[in-house]
């Protein structure tokens, strides 16, 4: 990955939603590495969401087939969905100035992918929502919004 506004950043996790059925709908097909969209899961059988690394192997076949995918050894972060919960999920890229990954000072913009993992809920007539902001070194932040993202 360059460190310019041109690169875009590399994926360090894919999905996997877990149904009721104990079916599961990847990503990416792990036999034609086709990619299945967020739009394409059945949230009505929806019991669990998460992100996880990819495998050295994987990932080597996804770049073979034009997806920006590496391999680091990261935590998978996986959440069991409750009775009224709704699942929070999506990437979100960050732009900030400062350090590259190699840890050189710079004063280029920097594109920053953020995986959100959380749930919203209603309680007591009023929404709740609680949001991991996992970055592709698996750090993470809890917030129920980016606001946080304002710091970078």
């Amino acid at each position: 990955m360059g460190d310019n506004m041109e690169s875009n950043p590399e994926l360090v996790y894919f999905l996997i939603a877990e149904y009721n059925d104990d079916s599961a709908l990847p990503q990416f097909d792990p036999e034609t590495y086709r990619e299945n969209l967020f739009r394409d899961i059945d949230k009505s059988k929806l019991k669990a969401f998460g992100w996880y690394p990819f495998s050295e192997e994987f990932a080597k076949k996804l770049r073979e087939n034009g997806v920006k995918a590496v391999s680091k050894p990261l935590p998978y972060f996986r959440l069991v969905l409750k009775d009224g919960w709704r699942l929070i999920a999506f990437r979100r890229t960050a732009v900030k100035y400062g350090l590259t990954k190699q840890g050189d000072i710079t004063n280029q913009r920097i594109k920053v992918l953020f995986y959100a993992l959380g749930f919203q809920t209603t309680v007591r007539g009023r929404n709740v929502k609680c949001i991991l902001w996992i970055n592709d070194n698996g750090n993470v932040v809890i917030s129920e919004n980016d606001e946080w993202m304002k710091e970078l």
